[in-house]
């Protein structure tokens, strides 16, 4: 047991290395809400009513079904797809996280995994048993889900890169605009 654990009065279930886990998947959470926040910004540029809105709204389901309205109003139908595909699987693998993160951790017993629960309403009840290995696992998908933004937002560069860049310039590209007149 990590000595940091002796300060607090309840020994907590998790065991060292899935605390260490639960950390992770929090942070890459963290940093995938990072990403989300920069495409929905890049995405409605001047439109301040809406960056407010999404930037005011706390719930993670709202955020992202704002994020996907984002793609089908102000995207190029071509560029939508594989965008839509990302926000899904990140709307996907919100569940895994929020047990993880919101769940309560139990130990019944030597011979069984920890597992974390919630038998309590307004969610419906579940019991998940998790090892570290299966908590690394939802760390690792939530960080390949970043991966994807970033790597969408960077397959449209202008060519050549410029030094600087912000995702806004990236992503230029695939937004419906006006032609211009000739």
């Amino acid at each position: 047991m990590l000595p940091s654990r002796k300060k607090f009065r309840f020994d907590v279930p998790p065991t060292d290395r899935q605390i260490w886990a639960i950390g992770m998947v929090t942070v890459q959470w963290s940093a995938l809400e990072m990403w989300t926040r920069s495409f929905v910004h890049a995405l409605n540029g001047q439109d301040a009513e809406a960056i407010k809105r999404f930037d005011e709204t706390l719930v993670s389901k709202q955020r992202y079904r704002q994020f996907r309205d984002t793609v089908l109003q102000k995207v190029k139908p071509a560029y939508q797809h594989a965008l839509l595909a990302i926000i899904d699987r990140i709307t996907g693998l919100q569940q895994e996280r929020d047990r993880i993160v919101h769940g309560a951790w139990a130990d019944t017993g030597p011979e069984t995994p920890i597992s974390v629960f919630h038998f309590g309403k307004p969610r419906k009840p579940f019991d998940w048993r998790l090892n570290f290995g299966q908590i690394v696992d939802v760390a690792l998908k939530i960080e390949r889900l970043s991966c994807e933004l970033v790597d969408y937002a960077m397959k449209h560069l202008p060519k050549p890169t410029p030094a600087q860049f912000s995702f806004a310039d990236a992503l230029q590209y695939i937004l419906n605009k006006p032609e211009p007149r000739p």
